[in-house]
């Protein structure tokens, strides 16, 4: 193996090892978001909500650290607090936004949120929400999966027999 092979692995290697510890350890908004996320997915929930509310400290007016402490407090059980991020990392959206990733985000968010309705045995909240991820962006992956699911919800509802009630 020559020099210029040594050196190009030496340099692959460094390049793994470093980009992490850029990720890591940045006191950004996305560094602590990141470090949030790497937590959750560790399932060391405590942490992980600590990272993304240290990220909210920051910018208040993103959607990703209210999205993923959702997601957090969802896999706790704790449904009333993964609802409240959810329905804040909307909030962070505009109205009606033009921009395609926006468009996804926000879908995503709304997808998510279903099931927290869902686990409080909401299905009219639910399919609402779904609706709305599917009105946002019906070709993505999260707006078919939102069909999906929708479908399932309103045939099970139907054989069921359950009738529901508008939301206020």
């Amino acid at each position: 193996m020559g020099k210029a092979n040594i050196m190009k692995i030496k340099l692959g290697v460094m390049v793994f090892l470093i980009i992490p510890i850029v990720i890591f350890c940045a006191d950004s908004y996305d560094g602590l978001v990141k470090r949030g996320v790497f937590y959750m997915q560790l399932k060391k929930l405590d942490e992980a909500i600590e990272y993304f509310q240290e990220s909210i400290s920051i910018d208040s007016h993103r959607f990703e650290a209210y999205y993923y402490l959702g997601n957090t407090y969802f896999q706790e059980g704790k449904n009333k607090k993964a609802q409240e991020n959810f329905e804040k990392a909307i909030g962070t959206f505009p109205e009606n936004p033009t921009d395609s990733n926006e468009r996804v985000n926000l879908a995503q968010c709304h997808y998510t949120l279903a099931f927290v309705f869902l686990a409080e045995d909401e299905p009219q909240k639910a399919l609402e929400a779904f609706e709305k991820c599917i009105s946002l962006a019906p070709q993505s992956l999260v707006g078919k999966l939102a069909l999906k699911e929708k479908k399932k919800i309103e045939e099970e509802i139907k054989y069921q027999g359950r009738i529901l009630k508008p939301s206020p």
